[in-house]
């Protein structure tokens, strides 16, 4: 019985003309998808290794959230510009324009697979624009004023979500320290003046115990989120160990049948007389060894049956030998006698050409 291959077909990677180098190793792209953003996913995300590990899929999972972002944020910026061309506060425009140019930048940094410098850069730009902002307003701190300083929370948001998850309450505690400083001592508009310390204290506590509530809160969410999926990580590990393991069986399965019918046909073969078959197991085959020394029997038995052949046909030559010398003596001729082809031949040919006398 031949031995039947395996097909490793899931062992090997089917090309791919979209794979970009990502330092050295192959990148694909992910499979096609028919999501409304799968077209900014292969623009804008990082591409996911061949050979990919948790952490290339985490990295990946955080760049599709990146490029994301990075779309809002463009849009945001589109739709603002309006607005900043007649704003009164002629730094808005800048600010816009320059926050626009620097995600650029983070995409390019995303798209490479850098996707914590993106992340970080990102967070950094919305953090520096709310401020910036703030400061170049020609009135002061306004009523409106106090929308930005809950919508600045966006950033701990962003942060959450890019970064390490302890980021959050740094991001969270400059907002806290920008919200305060802004509030007590840069000028105030005359419709928010805070006449009493009853006043001062609710227009402060109100963008703070946000900001804290949105750092808690969020970061509980998302180490949860992070270890749902290092849960599911390990899951995915032990059922790859576990099919692995199913496979190495079935394929070990398959060499003990194979073997024990390799050897059966051989024992059948070595029973009718041939003694020349041998069992065609390699050193990889769990019956190896049995076949090895099942292989090292029948050849000492045809060793054996050899030696005993050429023992018999030494017997029949002595006996042709005997026959001839009797007759070269009694008729007084030469003794005369042909190849045999045993180990008696040097001896006839020694004899062969003389005339034994009887004494």
């Amino acid at each position: 019985m031949q031995t039947e291959a395996f097909a490793s077909d899931e062992n090997k990677t089917p090309p791919n003309d979209r794979g970009i180098t990502l330092g050295d190793r192959q990148s694909v792209a992910p499979p096609s998808q028919n999501g409304p953003l799968e077209w900014w996913y292969r623009l804008a995300a990082p591409l996911e290794p061949q050979q990919s590990t948790s952490e290339d899929r985490e990295r990946v999972r955080a760049g599709r959230l990146s490029s994301v972002m990075l779309l809002i944020m463009f849009c945001f910026g589109i739709t603002q510009l309006p607005n900043a061309f007649m704003s009164t506060n002629h730094f808005f425009l800048f600010i816009v324009l320059i926050a626009m140019v620097i995600d650029a930048g983070a995409f390019i940094l995303n798209r490479r697979g850098q996707v914590l410098l993106a992340g970080s850069t990102m967070v950094v730009v919305v953090e520096i624009a709310f401020i910036l902002v703030v400061l170049t307003s020609r009135t002061g701190i306004t009523a409106r004023s106090l929308t930005i300083f809950h919508l600045i929370v966006l950033t701990e948001l962003m942060a959450v979500s890019l970064l390490p998850g302890k980021s959050v309450f740094i991001v969270a505690l400059c907002n806290t320290i920008f919200t305060w400083a802004a509030i007590s001592f840069l000028p105030h508009a005359p419709d928010f003046k805070l006449v009493t310390t009853s006043a001062y204290y609710s227009a402060l506590a109100s963008p703070i115990v946000l900001q804290v509530i949105v750092a808690i809160v969020t970061y509980l969410w998302a180490e949860g989120t992070r270890q749902a999926i290092a849960r599911a990580e390990q899951v995915a590990v032990l059922e790859r160990a576990l099919a692995e393991r199913d496979r190495a069986a079935a394929e070990q399965k398959l060499q003990l049948e194979q073997g024990i019918q390799q050897i059966l046909h051989t024992h059948v073969q070595a029973a009718n007389g041939n003694f020349e078959a041998r069992a065609p197991l390699t050193q990889d085959n769990v019956l190896w060894q049995v076949g090895y020394g099942l292989n090292n029997l029948l050849a000492r038995l045809q060793r054996a049956i050899q030696s005993e052949n050429e023992l018999q046909r030494a017997e029949k030559e002595v006996g042709r030998l005997l026959g001839a010398v009797r007759n070269a003596k009694a008729k007084h001729q030469l003794f005369q006698a042909s190849r045999s082809g045993t180990i008696l031949d040097p001896l006839a040919q020694e004899l062969t050409g003389t005339r034994i006398h009887q004494p």
